[in-house]
């Protein structure tokens, strides 16, 4: 918690992108989770939308790069929540991203949401179960977060989620036999 809070301290009075080039932990086996969720919460969208237009696109795996288009994505959860519809549709073409890591910062940004707005995550996700693997992953990931299922009627909707992606999955198999 205190490197949490001495990263949301140093983020908002620097130079953000060079901040998180500088402290990624990458190349590496693990970047750093908690630099990603200091700057989810101080990040600007203004910020978010110039991280995600750069050339970290199209960078190779476990490079500083990579970590800041990870920030990027992560954060458009919190953006979402707070009406950035507009990020939807760009957050789910990353669900599909051929590097690990931007996956699952898609499924970090659906777990933001949910732990705000359940509502707002239903609306984020629908027809994601339907969708391509990765964004049936996506979406099981984000909705299996611990701190979502707080309620019945939540958990009731995940298994409902889940038990349509396990169908999908089966019904795949059927169809390639």
């Amino acid at each position: 918690m205190q490197k949490f809070v001495e990263h949301r301290a140093l983020l908002s009075q620097s130079n953000q992108e060079g901040y998180l080039l500088e402290n990624s932990c990458l190349p590496g086996p693990r970047s750093n989770l908690e630099l990603l969720y200091a700057f989810i919460e101080i990040s600007e969208y203004d910020t978010v939308i110039e991280l995600l237009n750069r050339k970290y696109s199209v960078t190779p795996v476990n490079v500083p790069e990579e970590f800041v288009l990870c920030c990027a994505v992560a954060a458009c959860g919190k953006h979402i929540i707070n009406g950035r519809n507009n990020l939807i549709a760009l957050l789910n073409s990353y669900a599909s991203d051929t590097r690990w890591r931007i996956r699952e910062s898609v499924a970090m940004a659906l777990q933001h949401i949910g732990k705000y707005s359940f509502e707002k995550l239903k609306e984020v996700n629908a027809g994601w179960e339907k969708g391509i693997f990765y964004e049936q992953r996506a979406i099981a990931a984000g909705l299996c977060e611990p701190d979502i299922l707080n309620h019945d009627s939540i958990k009731q909707y995940t298994l409902a989620v889940l038990s349509e992606i396990t169908g999908n999955l089966t019904e795949h198999k059927n169809n390639s036999t």
